[in-house]
């Protein structure tokens, strides 16, 4: 854990440069944002809130995927493997 700390590869960490974990896997997350190919869309009964300005109703067009996982670069709750956006 912390090989790429504040960026020391500046980019992308080297494919299999991380110990395996576990389970015996090898740079499943964190390294690269993960594309899916899901598209960004509103679930059920969505509704914009009045207090919010919306950035997710542009979105719901069937041309914007989802991306999940957070990458290198990621901060905050952005490094989770719980994190999703939309990317086109």
């Amino acid at each position: 854990a912390g090989y790429n700390l504040n960026l020391s590869c500046s980019s992308m960490s080297p494919v299999n440069s991380l110990p395996a974990n576990k389970l015996g896997f090898h740079d499943v997350f964190g390294n690269a944002w993960e594309w899916t190919s899901d598209y960004f869309a509103a679930l059920p009964g969505f509704e914009v809130h009045p207090y919010y300005e919306d950035f997710s109703t542009p979105c719901f067009d069937g041309l914007h995927h989802v991306i999940q996982g957070g990458s290198f670069i990621s901060t905050g709750n952005e490094a989770s493997v719980f994190s999703r956006f939309h990317f086109r």
